[in-house]
């Protein structure tokens, strides 16, 4: 049986079904009235020959809880909607951090070769769900302006599709961030060399490497010893002086050459971050006087780490 509505909302379905009229086909029973209803019911005996049907078949035939065409689009429609703003915003925070990280992002693909990874895979499944999704949606629009009906109704159920998709893409929805690469490419972060970071142009990408580095070797080399490691861009130096005089103070709980290593190590990563910033900041001239100060200092090419 039909539901039983107010006045006012059965006014407004009957407004909504003259708006799409032109779209609606005629029911397959003859009598030339337009569909009103979708059979939602699969143990219906006219579920498979009778999908969609008139107000007098819902009568005769389909005496079950009923599903207003106008509503069964609304609710298809409002999935479009909201699949789109979560692609859209999840694209959106994946560009604002590929910008961010480009040049790391780039260089950690190129070590990582062909070697298949999870985090890669969904990047690229995303990008080309974005680009069906838009070409589907497009499709959509039209079919509904031409009057299509069974295109339009092929098209609007794909959404369920597109969804899961988008449902199998985790990395993605949870938000790529700095946290994401570091634990989808641990290896090939820890694997640069030192050369390798002092060639991003951005500082805050030779900061990110650096501090993942240094940080997962202060880790390791810690054990259940407390200490803090490297704790933002603008206490960078600070944060290594501090780590510094812990392992000094406290060099007979340590691996003595794993500790030393590892202060040598941060106190050159502090020299040569310090000197990115510096150059970044200069002017050709003084940086040509402190190209060749460091020359003479021993540097084989100082410009790697200008």
């Amino acid at each position: 049986m039909a539901d039983q509505r107010a006045p006012g909302i059965q006014d407004t379905i009957t407004n909504k079904l003259a708006l799409i009229d032109s779209l609606l086909p005629f029911c397959s029973c003859g009598l030339h009235q337009k569909i009103s209803f979708v059979c939602k019911e699969v143990n219906c005996i006219k579920h498979q020959l009778q999908p969609y049907y008139c107000l007098d078949c819902m009568e005769k035939y389909h005496m079950h809880p009923q599903k207003n065409i106008t509503t069964y689009f609304d609710e298809y429609e409002k999935k479009w909607e909201t699949l789109f703003f979560d692609i859209m915003k999840a694209k959106e925070k994946l560009d604002e951090w590929k910008s961010r990280m480009n040049e790391v992002i780039d260089l950690v693909i190129k070590k990582n070769g062909r070697t298949p990874h999870i985090f890669l895979q969904q990047w690229g499944d995303f990008e080309n769900l974005i680009l069906i999704f838009l070409l589907e949606k497009e499709e959509k629009g039209r079919a509904k302006m031409e009057n299509n009906f069974d295109q339009y109704v092929q098209t609007l159920i794909k959404i369920e599709e597109l969804q899961n998709k988008f449902d199998r893409l985790d990395q993605i929805q949870h938000g790529i961030n700095d946290q994401t690469l570091n634990l989808a490419f641990k290896q090939n972060l820890l694997d640069l060399e030192l050369q390798d970071i002092l060639s991003f142009r951005s500082a805050e990408s030779i900061y990110k490497v650096m501090k993942f580095q240094l940080n997962n070797r202060l880790e390791s080399l810690l054990g259940d010893i407390d200490c803090d490691g490297i704790q933002s861009f603008e206490s960078f130096s600070r944060d290594i002086d501090r780590i510094n005089g812990f392992l000094l103070v406290n060099i007979d709980k340590f691996d003595l050459h794993q500790a030393h290593l590892l202060r040598f190590d941060m106190l050159d990563y502090k020299m040569q971050f310090k000197l990115k910033l510096q150059a970044s900041e200069m002017d050709p001239l003084k940086l040509r006087i402190l190209h060749v100060f460091y020359r003479k200092q021993g540097f084989p090419n100082p410009q790697e780490y200008i």
